[in-house]
């Protein structure tokens, strides 16, 4: 189900592409794909039928998402649900009864939610009931109802609509200063509020419910922590379970309280719960058609998988391995006989131009080598052995030769860096100079480079090529496979004593001096 739902392509349609089949159900030889697989297969008909009757119907008016990949669409009623949630008014309701000056005010707050279990449709209120403070003479009566409402809000849920009205009592309280003691019997509400205003939690902004809980904290402190008491009391207990006197006016009016908050919830206006039934229902029937889909991809699966996990290697076809891609060798250096190209000196300098010039001509000009594929990174380090010099180095915009300027270290650059310079420098010298040779990313002829790496098919001198490979193996921890991350930490290759070209570099007498 993971590889369904992320996209994975496990059809026969998608396996012809690389494996030596022809795309087709190995249940009835039509066409395979995942429409034909859970929906036009006769090999699987009576699965779909029993298992996802509604979805079969449907069909054309379900998105492939869920059709064929089981992911969970929200249902069509889901924008008009949350509109009308956002539509409930946030102003608070006016208050029924005033609190008492000078006096400990005692009242009972509750939340109600209808359908809690289920956060797609469910729906939230309060109430808050101001009480008689407690004497022995009480009576089974209280002052009246304070104030109560539905949840504003697309969060609906019993705590948020808990917290709501502590929120406003402590409102209420905080803005004509009098004193209150507030009996919730949340919990979870009751010892939050305990924790912040002793300091012991800290407020996080970005906590669930954060913008009530702010809310809270301020008319703490616009009231004072000295005019304010939050207690606990039980829930949903009756008045004859009581064992005091005490027992039973707090349980009395935590009822009261709890069915202020129920009378509110369900007060709501015909138009509200037509939107809801509507929802509701469209809620039922995605679920429906959710895991009717899950049913059926489960179950296809493992009929798929039936006869696969019987087999065994002798009764296997052998497969017969894929014959490798051949990169064709490709190497003339045409009519070139070992001018430097303008171009390439505009660009690089003279100097460096002309090294590329008698490097490349001391290297092919030998006759007797093979065209084979060599790597960029052993052209470069050939480069480097042969004349001590790091090629070209680029600063901003401009090319730099280190033989015109020693001050340059080119080993504060990566290696990697340096040779994707080069080897542009040596593709411009390639096509000035019209010659054709062979570049792919490719298997070269290295023991010590075994990845496959930007490679130039070049009748090397095999000397040369012998020299690199054992000045690698020298500098490079182990082979390079996998990447080419080994490489990067190579450094400059200095001058090799049967490589250096300084001798044909002398007889040019032009270059001798732009090397001084």
């Amino acid at each position: 189900m993971r590889l369904s739902l992320a996209g994975g392509l496990y059809t026969q349609d998608a396996h012809k592409h690389w494996n030596d089949t022809q795309g087709t159900c190995k249940w009835c030889g039509q066409p395979d794909s995942l429409e034909h697989r859970y929906f036009q297969c006769p090999a699987t008909a009576s699965t779909r039928a029993s298992v996802a009757p509604d979805l079969v119907a449907l069909r054309h008016h379900i998105p492939d998402a869920l059709a064929l990949r089981s992911w969970a669409l929200c249902p069509p009623t889901q924008e008009a649900w949350l509109r009308c949630l956002a539509s409930i008014p946030d102003e608070l309701p006016p208050c029924a009864l005033d609190f008492l000056p000078d006096v400990w005010n005692p009242v009972f707050t509750d939340g109600s939610c209808l359908w809690q279990s289920d956060p797609a449709y469910r729906v939230a209120s309060w109430g808050a009931v101001l009480a008689h403070p407690f004497t022995p003479q009480w009576t089974f009566s209280c002052r009246g109802v304070l104030s109560s409402g539905v949840l504003p809000g697309l969060c609906q849920s019993a705590y948020r609509a808990e917290l709501y009205a502590l929120a406003v009592v402590l409102h209420r309280a905080a803005v004509g200063g009098f004193r209150v003691k507030i009996y919730s019997d949340c919990l979870g509400v009751v010892n939050k509020y305990q924790l912040l205003t002793r300091g012991q939690a800290r407020f996080k902004v970005n906590s669930a419910n954060a913008d009530l809980w702010l809310w809270v904290l301020e008319s703490t402190d616009r009231l004072g922590l000295d005019k304010i008491y939050v207690l606990k009391t039980p829930a949903h207990r009756t008045v004859a379970s009581a064992r005091s006197r005490f027992e039973a006016w707090m349980f009395w009016h935590n009822a009261a309280a709890d069915q202020v908050a129920k009378f509110a919830n369900l007060d709501r206006g015909e138009a509200f719960w037509k939107v809801w039934s509507d929802h509701s229902e469209a809620v039922v029937a995605a679920r429906q058609l959710h895991q009717q889909a899950w049913n059926l991809h489960l179950a296809v699966a493992q009929q798929s998988v039936k006869d696969e996990n019987a087999m065994t290697l002798d009764s296997l076809p052998a497969q017969q391995p894929k014959p490798t891609r051949v990169f064709q060798t490709k190497f003339d250096i045409g009519a070139w006989q070992g001018e430097v190209p303008s171009q390439l000196a505009h660009e690089y300098g003279f100097g460096m131009a002309q090294r590329i010039a008698i490097w490349w001509k001391a290297r092919t000009g030998t006759g007797d080598s093979t065209v084979q594929w060599v790597s960029c990174a052993h052209l470069y380090i050939d480069y480097q052995l042969s004349w001590g010099c790091a090629g070209p180095l680029k600063c901003k915009s401009a090319w730099l030769d280190t033989f015109l300027r020693p001050y340059v270290d080119g080993n504060k650059f990566p290696f990697l860096k340096r040779l994707k310079w080069f080897r542009r420098c040596l593709k411009l010298f390639l096509a000035q100079t019209r010659q054709t040779v062979g570049l792919e990313i490719c298997r070269c002829i290295s023991e010590i480079v075994q990845a496959h790496v930007f490679a130039a098919s070049v009748a090397w001198d095999a000397a040369a090529l012998a020299t690199t490979e054992s000045w690698l193996a020298t500098n490079c921890s182990g082979p390079v496979a996998r990447g080419t991350k080994m490489l990067q930490a190579l450094p400059l290759a200095k001058v090799s004593k049967g490589m250096c070209l300084a001798e044909l570099a002398s007889k040019d007498a032009a270059f001798s001096a732009d090397c001084t």
